[in-house]
């Protein structure tokens, strides 16, 4: 890739497509200040001035993850503001050819505050949505590891599977965001879908 020195540049992923790839990245827009979006441009050769904005939303839009569907759609999962002004989570399909993100919507009620998240789409189009809710908002979630995947009727009620990760009061080592690293999730050959995560008890840690 060729090298841009901006300090905006941020969270870099690549998505397989048409034999080479894309490359997912986030930046400040020019015409929204102090406002963040994802961005799309070819892997092969990179422009990220002329690189297409992905959600377009008048709030700031985070990368959480990226991968691509059995029937090679692009999907999208980003933290982001909702008509409320709540920030949330949302999944949405990309269309790297028209430049546009379609069937968007909000995958958990209230506001949310992800610190990293997973999505992962089997092979029979069953979407499941992994995310670190980080300290939480005046203590309406529970700190931890929750998820959700889709029905035919939208999201299923969010559900906790962690109780006492207690990742987060040490990153300042070596200037580490210690949260971003705290889960992974992979989909097995027989369907399954596996989590991986550290458990942290200020006294043991596990995986």
């Amino acid at each position: 890739l060729s090298v841009d020195n901006r300090k905006d540049l941020w969270h870099p992923t690549i998505i397989p497509y048409a034999g080479t790839g894309l490359l997912l990245f986030e930046k400040m827009r020019e015409d929204l200040s102090r406002t963040t979006d994802i961005f799309m441009t070819d892997i092969t050769n990179p422009d990220y001035e002329l690189a297409a904005s992905i959600t377009n939303r008048f709030h700031f839009s985070r990368l959480l993850d990226a991968t691509r569907g059995p029937d090679g759609s692009i999907h999208l999962l980003f933290e982001s503001k909702s008509g409320n002004d709540q920030q949330n989570l949302f999944h949405g399909i990309y269309d790297p050819v028209d430049q546009t993100l379609t069937d968007v919507s909000q995958v958990a009620e209230g506001l949310r505050l992800a610190a990293m998240g997973r999505l992962e789409v089997t092979a029979s189009n069953e979407i499941f949505v992994f995310w670190f809710e980080n300290y939480g908002y005046s203590g309406s979630y529970q700190m931890g590891i929750h998820w959700t995947k889709s029905t035919e009727t939208g999201w299923q009620a969010p559900q906790l599977l962690t109780s006492s990760t207690q990742q987060q009061q040490t990153g300042n080592w070596m200037n580490r965001q210690f949260a971003w690293y705290i889960f992974d999730t992979e989909v097995m050959d027989d369907g399954r879908v596996m989590l991986v995560y550290i458990e942290d008890s200020y006294l043991t840690q596990c995986i």
